[in-house]
């Protein structure tokens, strides 16, 4: 039953969108263009509006392990990092929060619905859970911070991080790609982003998959 009715919905947007379609095409420039434009990205962007997560993996903080979420609100995101010292992510020595503005470029889209996308980072929080994860960190001074202590949230903002931090300043945009599987309930981003619109990549990492979650 939540299925069909899903599927009713999603029906109905896609025939509004293509009747106003067929009127808009005699003029682009009236209200009913702007308004065929302002549905097609308000559905693009309300795909995105979940919290989304990845599986396990590998980290060079620690040399062990971390989980990735990531939550997209509004124009707003927030990243979180769970940072583990082994293998399995079972632990928590540290959890990173980086929030901060996003968009989409509506344009852009492919014929795998894949689609740019900035992130813009504002301010950075990181806590650190034991002794081990804040020795390791005064060692180097992790992103430019001197005193780290045990269970201290550090907020990082308007300042250069270093190159070894998650980000090298604040605030700072970076230029990727998005693509969510709406049908299944996962999402992909770029392997990486970069500083330089120009050099954004061209697709999404298949390996990497985020899905949603509560």
């Amino acid at each position: 039953m939540v299925l069909t009715e899903n599927f009713g919905k999603k029906l109905m947007t896609l025939s509004l969108v293509g009747a106003m379609g067929m009127l808009a095409s005699c003029d682009d420039d009236n209200p009913i263009a702007e308004a065929v434009d302002e549905i097609e990205e308000t559905s693009e962007l309300q795909q995105l509006q979940e919290t989304w997560q990845a599986p396990c993996a590998e980290s060079t903080v620690l040399n062990a392990s971390s989980v990735e979420k990531i939550s997209f609100e509004g124009n707003d995101f927030t990243k979180t990092m769970n940072i583990s010292s082994d293998s399995s992510c079972s632990s928590t020595e540290g959890v990173v929060t980086m929030t901060g503005e996003f968009s989409i470029d509506e344009t852009s889209a492919d014929t795998d619905e894949v689609y740019n996308l900035d992130l813009t980072y504002q301010q950075m929080k990181i806590t650190l859970n034991n002794e081990t994860a804040v020795d390791i960190f005064n060692a180097v001074n992790f992103c430019g911070v001197e005193d780290w202590t045990v269970g201290e949230e550090v907020v990082i903002e308007s300042s250069e991080t270093g190159e070894d931090c998650f980000v090298s300043e604040l605030p700072k945009t970076v230029y990727g790609k998005v693509e969510v599987d709406d049908s299944e309930d996962k999402m992909y981003l770029s392997a990486e982003f970069v500083d330089e619109s120009e050099n954004r990549p061209e697709t999404v990492d298949r390996a990497k998959v985020y899905t949603e979650v509560d």
